[in-house]
């Protein structure tokens, strides 16, 4: 018998955060256009219980995630893999995050700052309360699933201009459309329901596409973007809380943006759920597994890890006093990051498996290009990718797509070669498993 419990607690501050998501922002705000949550749905199938965690922010590192995973055990005694945390990636969202300030002129100066320590608190104190809560109210439930295309609503930015077959990142749909090869991008929208005798009790949607709409007050108000307004839908219609996942977003942007566009995509998820009912099949034999590997990544191109903190500082006082925004700098900046982030050129990063019903999540601690899930799909049919799931580390692009240039292959740490690191690495295991 599948049990299930659910929570949902706010992640608004009572003050001025740091939002991540875009390097041109050098300031601190409190503004707030739509809520920012954190979701727990707890998962007992008898044999196993499995915590799932959907946050509205741009991402939680690999360390942090650690933390929570020890913190959860010790307050439930549920221990990773078994604990699976998602990251929606809004770019609306208080950071937990090390984040660098590369544009002068605002109220921040430039360079690299250390994590919110006061929003970090919360959020941990958030996480713990949701599943004490979600697990102390689990019920019987019967699970169905469906997939529902919804091509309309996004496109793959890296399109290849006809003139020479390179990449140009096109942030808007470009104007003239007819200049370029547009690639192909996963529009499925994964959709689990979980029903009682009273109806719909929960519902646990992923999909692939960069939470940036932007909304009706400007960049500097805080929103948890189109997956809030998903879950606003699912609870006009169905009455019950849902959940949100990305997929293989890294690649792929709103066809529209600003405007009421982050509440149409999110009402076009949840009405979409309506229209195909009767396209939900049963899931009787609920599987609720989960298995983790370490993947061995190495980092990019870095300086000297004694000298470049200084030889950055007086990059950082040059360019602050030139007062333009300059690219070296920019640089600069990421390998600080880099930097900072990591401590040692060489790591291991998660990769994590939840089978959930016929289906297995495959969690990846990057932002996934849509190659990557199309190569993964297509030797794995089974599978559902995951992005911005036990860590958030940047973009993951194949070792083909380097070549090509684009904005996702300029600015990520880690070697050309992790993303088929990663990929074989998936597919060998689920192989070796029978959960292809």
């Amino acid at each position: 018998m599948l049990r299930i419990g659910c929570s949902s607690k706010s992640l608004l501050p009572d003050f001025a955060v740091c939002l991540h998501g875009y390097g041109s922002r050098n300031y601190r705000t409190d503004k707030v256009e739509d809520p920012v949550e954190l979701g727990c749905l707890a998962l007992d199938n008898g044999r196993n219980t499995v915590l799932l965690f959907c946050i509205d922010i741009i991402g939680i590192s690999y360390d942090v995630c650690e933390l929570l995973y020890r913190e959860l055990t010790a307050a439930t005694g549920i221990a990773y893999p078994d604990i699976y945390i998602c990251g929606s990636h809004t770019h609306f969202a208080p950071s937990a995050e090390r984040i660098g300030v590369i544009v002068p002129g605002g109220e921040m100066s430039l360079g690299v700052y250390p994590r919110d320590e006061k929003f970090l608190a919360i959020l941990r104190e958030q996480v713990l309360a949701a599943a004490r809560e979600a697990l102390a109210g689990r019920r019987p439930v019967q699970a169905e699933y469906t997939e529902i295309s919804l091509p309309g609503i996004a496109f793959n930015r890296r399109t290849v201009k006809k003139s020479d077959g390179q990449v140009e990142t096109n942030y808007l749909y470009p104007s003239d459309p007819e200049s370029f090869h547009f690639n192909r991008w996963d529009d499925l929208f994964s959709v689990w329901r979980f029903s009682d005798a009273e109806g719909v009790a929960a519902i646990l949607g992923r999909f692939g596409c960069h939470p940036v709409t932007g909304g009706r007050l400007g960049s500097d108000h805080i929103s948890g973007e189109y997956p809030y307004y998903f879950r606003r839908s699912v609870q006009e219609l169905f009455g019950c809380p849902a959940f949100f996942m990305l997929g293989a977003a890294g690649d792929v942007v709103p066809m529209q943006r600003q405007g009421e566009s982050r509440r149409d995509i999110g009402e076009i998820m949840g009405r979409s759920i309506r229209m195909n009912e009767r396209c939900f099949r049963p899931e009787p034999e609920f599987s609720l597994e989960t298995l983790k590997l370490a993947v061995p990544v190495t980092m990019k191109n870095l300086p000297n890890r004694q000298r470049f903190p200084q030889e950055y500082e007086e990059f950082r006082l040059q360019a602050q006093q030139q007062s333009v925004m300059d690219e070296e700098f920019n640089h600069a900046t990421n390998i600080m990051l880099g930097m900072s982030c990591y401590p040692t050129d060489t790591l291991t990063m998660p990769l994590q498996f939840l089978r959930l019903g016929s289906h297995t999540l495959v969690g990846l601690p990057f932002e996934c290009l849509s190659l990557l899930g199309e190569k993964l799909k297509a030797a794995c049919p089974n599978i559902i990718l995951t992005s911005i799931t036990g860590g958030y580390e940047g973009y993951l692009p194949l070792q083909e797509q380097f070549s090509l240039g684009g904005y996702e292959v300029s600015g990520n740490h880690f070697m050309q070669n992790t993303g088929d690191r990663y990929l074989a690495a998936a597919i060998g295991k689920l192989k070796e498993l029978g959960w292809d």
